[in-house]
């Protein structure tokens, strides 16, 4: 008996296959939202809403623009002008899917795949790195507001300790990431010991899931310490698309006639986002919303408020550009399925 060949994975499959489970996703946001999105449609004001969906492209033209520069780190052998359509094609839709940077890494390696890029392991180690970049620069908003609240004298005796100690989380938090990004002997313990905790609850081993991380980490600083301008500017693009997308955020409570303060809004949307980047659910669908509604509550704003702004920032910022993304999908097909059909008559 001849034994079968073993399917070979079709990328293009995948790429379609994502494309309905978007819809899917898509469909069910919608339906558990729906009467907070009848609510809007009928007493939000509409220009601040437009002017919001506007701001969150040049957010996702900025992120792109850091893709762009992270990918030439990496050298990847692709025209600029490719690797920012694909990135932009792949943030906004990979940001309401993904669970760890997960699914926006596979679409970039089965559309390279398809385009002829046979490096795809460079292209996971960019993706990774471009990931971390994008936690760290969120994770750094996070003293940013706590800072403004502390100087404008915003936090009630209340809130001071709760808000210290988010403070002190925070900051560990992020000095630990950047030792872990600039120091790759310890980072090298540090997942260690993370792969044995991993194994100790669990009896699965994850260290061939963790080195992809290490070589991303390891050569990105490499590239980063070597070229100190691409540097310059992943920052700057990565801190202005965080940045339009608090302008956002300040445009949903405008929308509703509420008037936020500066440290509220980074506070609200720097931990809604965090929070949703660690909960196992693509996109942190539930988490990220109840966490911003939450905070929101805590410093003031009225619970029904609180919801709808929350409702409307998601779909402004996540639902609108991501839908977008998808007709970019129909066309990223197509021209998959093009320069198929042309390789298959060469």
């Amino acid at each position: 008996m001849k034994q079968k060949k073993p399917k070979k994975f079709d990328s293009l499959t995948f790429l379609t296959l994502l494309f309905f489970v978007f819809i899917i996703i898509a469909g069910i946001v919608v339906y558990f939202q729906a009467q907070e999105a009848h609510f809007i449609l009928r007493h939000a004001k509409w220009y601040y809403v437009a002017a919001g969906v506007g701001v969150a492209f040049i957010s996702y033209f900025f992120s792109t623009l850091a893709y762009v520069f992270v990918a030439s780190i990496f050298s990847l052998n692709i025209h600029r002008r490719e690797i920012f359509y694909i990135g932009f094609i792949t943030i906004p839709v990979g940001k309401l899917l993904d669970v760890g940077g997960i699914v926006g890494n596979s679409i970039r390696v089965a559309y390279l795949r398809n385009f002829g890029i046979k490096n795809t392991h460079a292209v996971v180690l960019s993706s990774f790195f471009y990931t971390y970049c994008v936690f760290l620069g969120i994770l750094s908003f996070v003293p940013i507001g706590f800072a403004w609240l502390f100087l404008e004298g915003l936090l009630t005796p209340a809130l001071e300790s709760l808000a210290k100690l988010i403070l002190e989380i925070s900051l560990g938090t992020f000095f630990i990431a950047t030792i872990i990004v600039f120091f790759p002997r310890i980072r090298e313990k540090i997942l260690d010991i993370f792969s044995r905790i991993i194994f100790f609850i669990t009896r699965r081993e994850i260290d061939h899931r963790l080195e992809p991380i290490h070589q991303a980490l390891l050569l990105g600083t490499k590239g980063l310490q070597m070229r100190l301008s691409i540097s310059f500017q992943i920052i700057v693009s990565i801190f202005l698309s965080w940045s339009l997308a608090v302008v956002v955020l300040w445009l949903c409570f405008e929308a509703f006639g509420i008037h936020a303060q500066f440290g509220v809004l980074v506070v609200g949307l720097s931990l809604g986002i965090l929070a949703g980047l660690f909960a196992p659910i693509p996109g942190g669908i539930g988490v990220q919303d109840t966490s911003m509604i939450g905070i929101f509550v805590l410093f003031g704003i009225p619970l029904h408020d609180a919801i709808f702004i929350s409702v409307l920032f998601r779909v402004t910022y996540d639902i609108i550009p991501a839908g977008v993304g998808l007709i970019g999908y129909y066309f990223l097909i197509e021209r998959l399925k093009k320069r198929r059909r042309i390789a298959q008559k060469k």
